[in-house]
C-alpha cells in the first residue's frame, strides 16, 4: 500500500455472549469485499513481550477479584458456543478463513497489563489488599472499610488496564495499517469507541448498520 493511501478500518463490536450463528451473520454483512485482514482482540495469541509470573503479585486485589469471578465468566463465554470443539477456533477465524484474510491478533495479556501498570496503581492495590486480611488484626473497622476498598481499586485497574489495551490495539492497528488497505477491527464493544479516537484521522473508520451487537 503506497504511503500517501489513507487506510480503512471496518469495525466490529462484539459483547463477547452472543451465539456463533449471529456473530457469523453480523459478520458476513460487515466485511467488504475489499478487506485484506482480520485485526482480533486476542489475549492469549498476541505474543510481545513475556513478562514473569511474579507480574501477578503487582495487583493482588484484581488478582483476588478476578479469581472469584473467574468460574462465571468462563460458564458465561462457554454458553455461547463461540469457540469450535477440538480445533479451539474462534467464529471470526473461521469467517476470515473462508474469507481468505490474513488473521492478526492484538491485545495484552494479563500478565502484560499487571506488568505494565503504573507503580502507584501496584502500591494502591496492596494497600488495598492488605487492609482486607490484616485489619482484623489491627482494627476491625478497617475490615470494613476494606470491603469497599478492595472492589473499587479492581475498578480503577480496570479502566486503567482498558486504556492500556485500547492503546496497543490502536498502535497494533498503525503498525497493520502499512500493510493492508483494508482491515476489519474485531474487539470488544467497549473497545470500539475509544481505539476510534486515538486513531482519529489517521484512518477511514467505517462502522455499518451490524458494526454494534
Amino acid at each position: 500500500m503506497s504511503g500517501s493511501e489513507q487506510a480503512s478500518v471496518y469495525v466490529f463490536g462484539d459483547n463477547h455472549r452472543d451465539q456463533r450463528e449471529e456473530v457469523e451473520q453480523r459478520l458476513y454483512s460487515v466485511i467488504p469485499e475489499s478487506a485484506e485482514a482480520l485485526v482480533m482482540e486476542h489475549s492469549k495469541k498476541t505474543g510481545g513481550e513475556e513478562p514473569s509470573q511474579w507480574a501477578l503479585l503487582k495487583n493482588p486485589s484484581m488478582l483476588f477479584l478476578q479469581l472469584l469471578v473467574a468460574g462465571w465468566q468462563k460458564r458465561k463465554r462457554a454458553s455461547s458456543n463461540r469457540v469450535t470443539e477440538g480445533s479451539q477456533t474462534s467464529v471470526a477465524e473461521e469467517v476470515a478463513e473462508e474469507l481468505e484474510l490474513e488473521i492478526k491478533y492484538t491485545d495484552l495479556s494479563w500478565l502484560q497489563r499487571f506488568n505494565r501498570q503504573p507503580l502507584y496503581l501496584t502500591a494502591a492495590s496492596w494497600i488495598a489488599f492488605l487492609s482486607l486480611f490484616l485489619g482484623w488484626i489491627l482494627l476491625p473497622f478497617l475490615t470494613l472499610l476494606s470491603i469497599a476498598l478492595v472492589p473499587a481499586v479492581g475498578l480503577w485497574s480496570h479502566r486503567v488496564h482498558m486504556e492500556m489495551r485500547d492503546e496497543e490495539m490502536a498502535g497494533d492497528l498503525r503498525k497493520y495499517g502499512k500493510q493492508y488497505s483494508g482491515m476489519v477491527f474485531f474487539a470488544g464493544d467497549s473497545h470500539i469507541d475509544s481505539v476510534g479516537e486515538l486513531l482519529d484521522c489517521e484512518f477511514k473508520i467505517v462502522e455499518k448498520e451490524e458494526s454494534r451487537p
